[in-house]
């Protein structure tokens, strides 16, 4: 934590950067894509992977994460961001995952404390209790995108957004 704490993890982030870009120079990462692009329904196989990342056991300390960090998840970031998904159930769970992203993003912190205080403030077995917050920030977050977030958006955008000018001398 603190200062010391940050130099290592920027450091990793910087050294891993420069790792990816070196590779895609090189023409590596091209391959990869090529490679990747003519799976069917790739995309669905970076959600396989990155669920099986959440899924791993917390109890494993050590050289898994350490091995996540490193290399797994770089890659699905890099693979992901160069997939175009096809028409289809591909593109609209894309679109739906990119949609509902922040929301969860906003909402998965403070509901996961909350059903560890009605719980008790025990932890108490991990799966049923991220279950129970992924289905509660799951649900939150659609019903607050859908009746919040977006009719807040089109209010602001329709207030803050610069009106045309009047044409000047015209009638």
């Amino acid at each position: 934590r603190g200062i010391l704490g940050g130099f290592p993890r920027v450091g990793f982030g910087f050294t891993l950067g420069i790792l990816l870009y070196s590779l895609v120079r090189d023409g590596v990462g091209e391959r990869v894509i090529r490679a990747v692009r003519r799976v069917p329904y790739a995309s669905f196989l970076l959600y396989a992977a990155l669920l099986g990342i959440f899924a791993f056991p917390h109890t494993f300390r050590g050289l898994y994460p350490l091995l996540a960090v490193a290399t797994i998840v770089p890659a699905i970031i890099f693979i992901g961001a160069h997939l175009q998904p096809r028409q289809g159930l591909e593109i609209r769970i894309a679109r739906f995952l990119g949609w509902i992203s922040y929301p969860i993003y906003c909402l998965h912190v403070p509901i996961l404390r909350a059903v560890i205080f009605l719980r008790g403030g025990t932890h108490g077995a991990g799966y049923p209790v991220a279950t129970l917050a992924a289905a509660a920030t799951l649900v939150l977050a659609v019903a607050l995108a859908k009746w919040y977030e977006e009719p807040m958006r089109a209010l602001l955008s329709r207030r803050l957004s610069p009106r045309p000018a009047q044409l000047v001398g015209s009638d």
